[in-house]
């Protein structure tokens, strides 16, 4: 087997763990083919907060209001750990896109934002 076949052989492994990793919902990394690999710096993915908490609001999660740390705490559950402050930040940039609604005095302590599907 000479270099091409072998890279094309890795390629292909490649693209079949994306799409099991995408029908799993395992959040995507940044990848670079071994082809690539030599000659191309490697872009490390953050992994952000946005597809696990658009994932909760296609699973009905946001059917009844939910706080920022009820979110958290979800997303905890699934073994996807992030800062509330992160969280809090994605979901105000959920409602500016209008995927979620918030209701709530401005989000204090004593009444926190809560958010739910429109």
């Amino acid at each position: 087997m000479n270099k091409t076949q072998t890279i094309k052989i890795i390629e292909e492994v490649e693209a079949r763990l994306a799409l099991l990793k995408k029908e799993l919902g395992v959040p995507q990394k940044s990848s670079v083919s071994a082809a690539s690999r030599s000659s191309v710096s490697v872009v490390k993915s953050r992994g952000g907060s946005t597809e696990p908490i658009v994932k909760l609001i296609e699973g009905g999660f946001f059917d009844d209001p939910k706080t920022d740390l009820e979110v958290v705490t979800a997303l905890k559950r699934k073994a996807l750990t992030f800062k509330r402050k992160f969280v809090a930040v994605t979901l105000m940039r959920l409602v500016r896109k209008g995927l979620l609604e918030r209701d709530g005095q401005g989000g204090s302590k004593s009444n926190p934002w809560k958010y739910r599907k429109p």
